[in-house]
C-alpha cells in the first residue's frame, strides 16, 4: 500500500499554491474518502489537515516550525502545519497520523501530541550544530545566490547551486561557473583547496567571488537570514524552493538552529567578483603534480586582480 502523503504529492500542491491562499488534496486511503486533507499555503508551510469532533481538547506545544492548531472551516480541523525545510521530517509522521486515525481510529488529539514527542525527542537527539568554518563559506554562497544568480537568472538560480553536492565548483552552468570564497580575515587572500579549483571549464567562463565577513555580536546577518532573504527571492516558486531547502538539508540545515543560539552574526566587509583568466594568480591549466603527490593546497593574494564590474558580472551570470 502507498502512503497517504509522498513527495510528489507535495510538489504538485506547491506549483499550484498562491502567496496569499492555501491549497489542499483530500487524502484517500484504500480507494476510500479519509477526513484527512494535505495542503501547502503561500508562505510553502506543509499543512495535515484532520476533521475532529470539537475543538476542546489541548494541543501540544509548537516544535521547532512544527505547530498545530485547530481551524474553523465547515467543521473543526487539527491543522499541523511544518515549514518546507522539515519535509523529509514530517512526512513520515504525516503518514502515522493519518494511519492511526484511519485505519486503527485512535484520538486525532492523542496520536498528533504522541507523535510531536517522538519528533521532540529526535530532535534532542540529532540537532546538531554547523561548524563555524561551514557557517562561513554557506554564508558566502547563500550570499552569491542571493546577489548574483537569482538577480541574473530568476528561481533556475537553485538548481544551479552545485555547493551542497561537493562539486568542484559551487556554481554551475551552461556557459560559466562561479567559485565563491569566503573568509573573515581582513586579507585579500584565499585558500584553494583543489588542484584544478581555479581551473575554468572547457568553453566556459570561470568567476571568482571573494567575501570578506566581519564575525561580530552586533552583526546583522546569519545563515538563517541569508535563508530567509534567498525563500523571499525565490518568489513562491515551488520547484525552486524544493530544490534549495534539499540543498539547505544536506549543508546540515535545520529550523532547530534558530534557537541553539549558535547561529553565528555577521557584516558583509566586502564582495568582489573576479574573472579567472589571464593573470589571475592559479596554478597553471597543465600543471601536473609530481607522481604520488594526490592534493596541494595553496593560497592567493588577489590584492593586485582586476575586479568586474557588477554588470559584467551580471552578463556573465546569465550564461549560467
Amino acid at each position: 500500500m502507498a502512503d497517504p502523503v509522498s513527495h510528489e504529492q507535495w510538489t504538485k500542491l506547491r506549483e499550484g499554491a498562491a502567496s496569499d491562499s492555501l491549497i489542499r488534496e483530500e487524502i484517500w486511503l484504500d480507494g476510500k474518502r479519509t477526513p484527512c486533507f494535505i495542503a501547502v499555503d503561500g508562505a510553502a508551510r506543509l499543512h495535515l489537515l484532520i476533521a475532529v469532533a470539537d475543538d476542546q481538547q489541548d494541543l501540544p506545544p509548537d516544535l521547532h516550525g512544527v505547530v498545530a492548531r485547530y481551524a474553523d472551516a465547515d467543521e473543526p480541523f487539527i491543522d499541523i502545519s511544518a515549514l518546507a525545510t522539515l519535509e523529509a521530517i514530517v512526512t513520515p509522521m504525516f503518514n502515522q497520523i493519518v494511519l492511526s486515525v484511519v485505519q486503527e481510529g485512535r484520538d486525532p488529539v492523542h496520536i498528533v501530541t504522541e507523535q510531536m514527542e517522538l519528533l521532540r525527542k529526535a530532535f534532542t537527539r540529532v540537532g546538531a550544530e554547523i561548524s563555524e568554518n561551514k557557517q562561513i563559506g554557506l554564508f558566502g554562497e547563500l550570499w552569491t545566490l542571493l546577489n548574483i544568480m537569482i538577480p541574473a537568472i530568476g528561481p533556475r538560480a537553485a538548481s544551479q547551486w552545485s555547493g551542497p553536492l561537493s562539486e568542484k565548483h559551487d556554481f554551475v552552468g551552461i556557459g560559466a561557473h562561479i567559485e565563491v570564497k569566503t573568509t573573515t580575515r581582513s586579507e585579500d587572500k584565499h585558500d584553494i583547496s583543489r588542484i584544478d579549483q581555479l581551473r575554468a571549464p572547457t568553453g566556459k567562463r570561470l568567476l571568482l567571488i571573494s567575501i570578506q565577513l566581519e564575525r561580530t555580536i552586533a552583526g546583522e546577518e546569519t545563515i538563517g537570514t541569508m535563508r530567509d532573504h534567498v525563500i523571499a527571492a525565490l518568489n513562491n516558486d515551488g520547484p525552486a524552493l524544493d530544490a534549495f531547502e534539499r540543498k539547505m538539508a544536506a549543508m546540515g540545515w535545520h529550523d532547530g538552529l534558530v534557537q541553539t543560539g549558535s547561529l553565528l552574526k555577521f557584516n558583509v566587509r566586502s564582495a568582489l567578483p573576479f574573472d579567472v583568466a589571464g593573470n589571475f594568480p592559479r596554478l597553471p591549466d597543465d600543471y601536473a603534480p609530481p607522481r604520488g603527490v594526490i592534493a596541494i593546497q595553496y593560497t592567493i593574494n588577489i590584492a593586485a586582480c582586476a575586479v568586474l564590474g557588477s554588470d559584467e558580472c551580471l552578463a556573465i551570470a546569465r550564461t549560467m
